[in-house]
């Protein structure tokens, strides 16, 4: 009987042994890159925002013209431009918001994004009472081949014209470009 308890907890020791070695084999071959596992680039992410208002006029797409950068690895956003240019082909995530004040009650605004010189994508906002400001987000995920570029817009009903909101904090007015898979 004492031969077999001994055989018994030998066969248990050797399963265990083997599924060590199994975990082990599996955390090497995860580390040395070996799994098919979407690798991610950071050279191609982007955020920027606004830290000062300006005034833009009614009824026209208007580039945001943004003047901080939060990040920008690899260099893909231009401020002179207020273009972000794709390096990299891939789906993006891709968010921005404005906000607007001083518009009157009932006023709408648009905020889109902008793909070459097409328009992908509007997301609205209309003005309600007992508000000093309006904002509009755009969140979408997008394709982008290498070469497209990109661009935060803005258009509004108000006359003749009104602000476009910005503060040092970087959360009133900003776009954020990632690439989430290749």
């Amino acid at each position: 009987m004492a031969k077999r308890k001994g055989s018994v907890l030998g066969i248990i020791a050797f399963i265990f042994s083997i599924l060590g070695l199994g975990l082990g084999g599996y955390a090497l071959y995860s580390t040395w890159g070996i799994t098919n596992q979407t690798v991610v680039p950071e050279a191609h992410l982007a955020r920027v925002y606004l830290t000062s208002s300006y005034s833009i006029t009614d009824f026209n797409y208007h580039v945001v013209n943004f003047n901080a950068i939060d990040y920008n690895v690899g260099n893909n956003f231009d401020l002179t431009t207020d273009t972000f240019t794709c390096t990299y082909a891939g789906y993006y995530l891709i968010s921005g918001m404005v906000t607007l004040n001083y518009l009157d009650d009932g006023e709408y605004m648009y905020v889109a994004i902008y793909r070459n010189t097409t328009i992908l994508e509007a997301g609205n906002s209309v003005h309600a009472s007992l508000s000093s400001v309006t904002s509009a987000e755009i969140v979408d995920t997008l394709y982008l081949n290498i070469g497209d570029l990109i661009q935060l817009k803005v258009l509004h009903s108000h006359t003749p014209e009104t602000n476009i909101f910005g503060l040092p904090s970087a959360t009133w007015t900003y776009l954020s470009i990632g690439l989430i898979q290749n």
